[in-house]
C-alpha cells in the first residue's frame, strides 16, 4: 500500500504545473471555460457542434492538439505585449480570430479565447493561416491611457471568413474574459459584413463643440463583392454603428490594412487610407461620422502584392537639396509607409502624396538592398532622382513581421525568411532585422542585414544609462543595437549617435508618435 501511494504522489507532481485554459462566450450563459462546463452547457456546445454527447468530449479531448496545430512562423512572429498591469509577460497573437495569450514564462498558463462562432470550423483554420500569399492580421489593443480608465484593456479582433464576425474583449483580469460586444452579419446594420480578415484601427475625435472625445473603431469589410459597405465605424465599447463608409463605384478585395490621416495635422484624424489586396491605395475623407470624397492616392498594382500588410502615415522634413552638399535643405510633408506582401516577401514602399498625378510603380526609385558589408554613399545623381519621384520602393529579403519602428529618421524592419517547403515551421526559417535611411533606403550602420539568433517580435526603444538609446525585440528581450544613429544632415548618409538632448529634433526628421504618427 505504501508503494502504490508513493507512485500515485509521483505522477501527480510529473503532470504540467499549469494546463492551458480554454474560453468561449456561450449564448445564454456568458463566458465559459469549455474544461469546466455543466451539463447544460455542454448540451449546448453539442448542438453547436452538431455532435453527440461523447463526440463533444472527443472533441474537447482533441481541443488542445487541434490548437497547438495552428501555430505558423509567420503568424507567431506578429505576437504583440500585453500591458503590464494586465499579464506581466503574456503576448498575444491571433489565429484567424482565436486568440492565444501566452508568456515567455513556462510556468505560466496559457489562456485561449475561442470565438463561439468559430467553434464548428477550428479544424479548417489551418489552411487559411498556411497561405503564404495573405497577410493575418493581428488585433487592436486598447490600453488604459487610450480609454481614459486606470487598469482597463479591450482588445478588438476580426474572425476568420469562414464565419465573419467583429468582437470586443475585456482583460480585467486576463484569466476572466469577458465579451463586450460582437458584429456580424445576423446583427442590424452589418448585413452586409462579409469578411473581416482586417486589424480594427482606432479613432480617437474631440469634439470642439462639447470639449470632450469619443473612442471608435474602424472594421473593415474584406469580403465585400459588391456596392455594399466597405468600412464600418462603430463606438468602441458598446460596437453600435456609427457610420459607414460606401463607394460608389466598384471597389472591393479589400486588403485589411487601413490608417487615419491627420491632413491638417490639427490632432484630428480627418482620413482614411485604404487598399485593395492588388495595390491600388484610396483616401476617404472623415467628418461627423460620415465618410466623403473618395480619391485614388497611387497604385502598386504594377508591384504585383498578393496582399498589403499595413499602410502608416508619417510627418517628416524631407530634404530638397539637389547634392550631398545641400541635404539640410528640407520641407516637411507627409509620408506613407506601406508593407506590400509578395507572397513569401515583402517589398517596403516610401511614398510622397500629391494631390495631381496617381502614382504607379514607374514614379517609385528602386532602392533594393545589396546585402554587402559597409556603407555605401549615396551620389547626387541618385538623390536627386528620388526627389524627383513619388518615393522608393526596396524589395526585402524575407517577409515583414511587424510595422517599422521609425526613430530620428531611421526605419527598422524585421524580415522572416522561410523554406517554401515548410511555410510554417519555425525550425525551417530564420529571422533578420534591417535599419534604412527613411529618405533613401541606404543603410545607416556598416551592416546591412543583422541575423537573429530566435524569431523577433514586437521591436521597441528603450534608453540607456549613457544617455543614448538601444533597440530591444520584446518577445526575447534581445538588445539588437546598444547605440542606436540618427540621421545627420550634414550629408545625404551622415549618422550619430542618438542621445535624449536631441529630442524633440527627432521628430523633424521623422519619428512615430504612438506608432501611427509621429514617436
Amino acid at each position: 500500500m505504501v508503494v502504490c501511494r508513493c507512485l500515485l504522489v509521483l505522477l501527480f507532481y510529473v503532470q504540467p504545473l499549469q494546463a492551458d485554459s480554454y474560453w468561449s462566450h456561450m449564448p445564454g450563459f456568458g463566458s465559459v471555460k469549455l474544461t469546466e462546463m455543466e451539463q447544460e452547457q455542454h448540451n449546448a456546445l453539442s448542438e453547436h457542434l452538431s455532435l453527440s454527447q461523447q463526440q463533444t468530449k472527443q472533441w474537447l479531448d482533441d481541443l488542445s492538439a487541434q490548437l497547438k496545430a495552428l501555430s505558423c512562423s509567420t503568424t507567431d512572429a506578429q505576437s504583440q505585449p500585453l500591458p503590464a498591469y494586465v499579464a506581466q509577460r503574456y503576448f498575444v497573437v491571433s489565429y484567424a480570430g482565436v486568440l492565444k495569450f501566452e508568456s515567455n514564462d513556462e510556468r505560466d498558463e496559457t489562456v485561449w479565447w475561442l470565438p463561439w462562432s468559430l467553434l464548428p470550423f477550428l479544424s479548417q483554420l489551418k489552411a487559411e493561416l498556411g497561405q503564404p500569399d495573405r497577410q493575418v492580421h493581428q488585433p487592436l489593443l486598447l490600453n488604459e491611457q487610450e480609454l481614459g480608465q486606470h487598469g482597463q484593456f479591450i482588445l478588438v479582433s476580426g474572425t476568420s471568413n469562414q464565419s465573419p464576425s467583429y468582437f470586443a474583449l475585456r482583460l480585467s483580469p486576463l484569466h476572466l474574459p469577458e465579451l463586450l460586444w460582437s458584429v456580424s452579419a445576423d446583427v442590424t446594420g452589418f448585413e452586409g459584413l462579409a469578411g473581416t480578415a482586417s486589424q480594427p484601427l482606432m479613432l480617437r475625435e474631440q469634439h470642439r463643440v462639447s470639449d470632450t472625445s469619443s473612442l471608435s473603431v474602424l472594421l473593415a469589410n474584406t469580403g465585400v463583392t459588391e456596392q455594399k459597405a466597405l468600412v464600418y465605424k462603430v463606438d468602441a465599447y458598446t460596437g453600435k454603428q456609427q457610420g459607414l463608409l460606401k463607394m460608389p463605384k466598384s471597389i472591393y478585395d479589400l486588403s485589411g490594412a487601413m490608417t487615419a490621416y491627420d491632413q491638417n495635422r490639427d490632432s484630428i484624424p480627418d482620413s482614411l487610407i485604404f487598399s485593395s489586396r492588388a495595390g491600388q491605395i484610396w483616401q476617404a475623407k472623415m467628418e461627423n461620422h460620415r465618410f466623403h470624397d473618395i480619391t485614388p492616392v497611387a497604385d502598386l498594382s504594377g508591384f504585383q502584392p498578393s496582399d498589403i500588410q499595413f499602410i502608416r502615415t508619417l510627418y517628416a522634413a524631407v530634404p530638397i537639396g539637389g547634392s550631398g552638399a545641400d541635404f539640410h535643405s528640407r520641407r516637411s510633408q507627409w509620408l506613407v509607409l506601406l508593407g506590400l506582401l509578395q507572397r513569401q516577401k515583402s517589398i517596403f514602399v516610401v511614398l510622397k502624396p500629391k494631390q495631381s498625378a496617381v502614382p504607379d510603380v514607374y514614379d517609385f526609385v528602386d532602392r533594393t538592398l545589396a546585402v554587402t558589408s559597409g556603407l555605401i554613399a549615396l551620389t547626387d545623381h541618385e538623390l536627386q532622382l528620388i526627389q524627383q519621384k513619388d518615393g522608393w520602393s526596396s524589395r526585402l529579403t524575407g517577409r515583414l513581421t511587424q510595422p517599422p519602428i521609425v526613430a530620428a529618421g531611421v526605419l527598422y524592419l524585421t524580415v522572416l525568411t522561410q523554406d517554401p517547403a515548410h511555410f510554417c515551421s519555425i525550425e525551417h526559417s530564420y529571422s533578420a532585422f534591417m535599419a534604412l535611411h527613411l529618405h533613401h533606403a541606404s543603410p545607416v550602420y556598416r551592416q546591412p542585414l543583422f541575423p537573429l539568433d530566435r524569431s523577433a517580435g514586437a521591436l521597441v526603444i528603450k534608453s540607456n544609462k549613457e544617455g543614448g538609446f538601444v533597440l530591444i525585440e520584446q518577445n526575447h528581450q534581445q538588445v539588437l543595437i546598444d547605440n542606436l544613429l540618427e540621421i545627420s544632415p550634414n550629408c545625404t548618409y551622415c549618422s550619430k549617435p542618438l542621445q535624449k538632448s536631441s529630442f524633440p529634433r527627432w521628430q523633424l526628421m521623422g519619428t512615430y508618435q504612438n506608432e501611427e504618427g509621429v514617436y
